[in-house]
């Protein structure tokens, strides 16, 4: 990205346009590889970046449906950030008591029944901090909950759920208080 706007501040537009694309190219792979949800936002974030270089500099090219296209899918990002992924990720990531209390059961059901892998991942992460804190009111059977099902991960058949279930045993209890 910081080539491309060297490039493009030196009106070397043709090179810019190259950067912005991998930028882009790499984003999209990023995202569609999603194993975590940092790879999801880190994709997500290269293409928005990527998408809105190509818009403004197709935009000063003259290539008006090229920027319209690129800014058509920025506005698509934005969507798919606000109605799915911010909501999704403020359930399965939050260390705020109140918010891992209310989604607790929430996070169970995720691990076992989510149809994207990033947000199975995800919940499975946060169930292995459930073993040292379900928030707010929190209850014991949460807590031994989380371990039994995180147990049972270990055998799944997907390499990447036995991984994640082996993170999130393998959490201790300090690890987690570096957390907040």
């Amino acid at each position: 990205m910081r080539l491309g706007l060297g490039h493009q501040a030196a009106k070397r537009n043709d090179e810019a346009a190259k950067c912005y694309e991998a930028a882009f190219a790499l984003g999209s792979k990023l995202f569609e590889e999603r194993l975590t949800h940092r790879e999801l936002m880190a994709g997500l974030e290269l293409m928005g970046e990527a998408g809105v270089g190509l818009s403004r500099l197709t935009f000063a090219g003259g290539d008006k449906a090229r920027s319209d296209a690129a800014t058509k899918f920025e506005a698509a990002r934005r969507d798919l950030f606000n109605a799915r992924v911010q909501p999704a990720s403020a359930a399965l990531i939050s260390i705020d008591p109140k918010v891992v209390s209310r989604h607790a059961g929430d996070v169970f059901y995720i691990a076992d029944n989510a149809r994207e892998r990033v947000w199975r991942v995800e919940a499975i992460l946060s169930l292995g901090r459930m073993r040292f804190f379900v928030g707010e009111g929190g209850r014991i059977g949460d807590q031994r909950g989380a371990a039994k099902q995180l147990k049972r991960y270990l055998e799944d058949q997907d390499p990447v759920i036995r991984a994640a279930a082996k993170a999130a045993l393998d959490l201790t209890r300090e690890q987690m208080r570096m957390l907040g």
